[in-house]
């Protein structure tokens, strides 16, 4: 019985030691910083480019901009063992830790750096680390640490200061830095899946509350993803420039729900192909029964994969989407015959 108190006793000063702090990075990283320390604009985004296989620099710096004086902690989490076959499919191969130790070179020698970097064995927050020293200018010397907290992951820890003296006082910002790292992949995590409520003419809160959970807002669309599809729900701009009903809803067929998440998100290294899937004609029955709004209207095959609706509304497949469009809608669509 002692035993079992003990262990449940660490197990806990373990969850409450990281569960200090700020959760830089979810199930990772953790950072408390210190109070003259601000957390401000993003760097290295990868922007349009999902290969870039490194995410955002989340930056902790006090607030000046003063070249002279810079100091600054650099956080963000890169893929490794990554390659990019054809039809920009990327696999995850493994990585020994001397490859680990070529790849930091690669990835982590500034261009600009007047030293020869190399790489040295260390620790960080008692993890396993592999550290580089860049000497990139008068005004900015470089300590840039990897440390692998996943098969194919490795968080990048970047100590920033113009001078040695101000690198050297970046490192007592890391007393609160805590790393979680395991040798097990993340499992995936769990997907609040919707109710397939969708029509056209409904407003963005009467979708949102008869789906009942949405998977992201981006901009003016909702996407919901329910144990088929993935499903996109936009809306007809007014005169006044506020947003109406729903004019138009996309439909894509999906594979596994998880997955599909991890795609729409933005997860470089799970193929699409093997996410969403071609529509059959079940499927497109399905989805023209399901929106007759109630029995009020009916369908009818007017041309090649195009459906009218009898209250003027439309319906399409292209490129393996499924489109339902209103009559509002329409002059818009290319897909439409004018």
């Amino acid at each position: 019985m002692k035993t079992f108190v003990v262990a449940i006793l660490g197990f806990l000063n373990l969850f409450i030691g990281f569960a200090q702090g700020e959760e830089v990075i979810p199930r990772i990283c953790w950072f408390d910083p210190p109070p003259e320390l601000e957390r401000l604009g993003e760097r290295n985004d990868p922007g349009d480019n999902p290969f870039s296989m490194q995410s955002k620099a989340i930056v902790f710096s006090p607030n000046n901009v003063n070249p002279s004086n810079y100091q600054a902690l650099n956080i963000s989490l890169r893929t490794v063992g990554a390659s990019i076959g054809n039809g920009k499919v990327v696999t995850l191969n493994p990585v020994s830790d001397a490859q680990l130790k070529e790849a930091i070179i690669t990835a982590t020698t500034d261009t600009r750096a007047t030293n020869s970097p190399k790489v040295e064995e260390t620790s960080l927050a008692g993890q396993k680390a592999l550290k580089v020293h860049n000497i990139i200018s008068i005004h900015e010397i470089d300590d840039i640490f990897w440390v692998r907290v996943r098969p194919n992951k490795v968080l990048e820890i970047r100590l920033i200061g113009a001078t040695e003296p101000l690198l050297a006082s970046v490192y007592q910002w890391l007393s609160s830095l805590k790393i979680r790292a395991t040798d097990q992949p993340d499992p995936p995590p769990s997907i609040p899946l919707a109710q397939d409520e969708t029509q056209l003419n409904l407003s963005k809160e009467e979708i949102i509350h008869r789906s009942g959970t949405v998977l992201d807002e981006r901009g003016p669309d909702v996407i919901l993803l329910t144990k088929d599809y993935q499903i996109i729900v936009s809306f007809l701009t007014q005169p006044n420039g506020m947003k109406g009903p729903t004019d138009m809803i996309l439909y894509r067929k999906i594979s596994d729900p998880p997955k599909a998440a991890a795609v729409i998100r933005g997860d470089p290294s799970i193929s699409k192909k093997d996410v969403f899937l071609p529509l059959n004609n079940e499927d497109i029955e399905k989805l023209l029964s399901h929106h007759n709004s109630e029995n009020k209207f009916t369908w009818r095959k007017v041309g090649n994969n195009l459906w009218r609706r009898s209250d003027g509304a439309a319906a399409t497949l292209q490129s393996g989407m499924f489109f339902i469009a209103s009559p509002e809608k329409l002059p818009d669509l290319s897909w439409f015959p004018k």
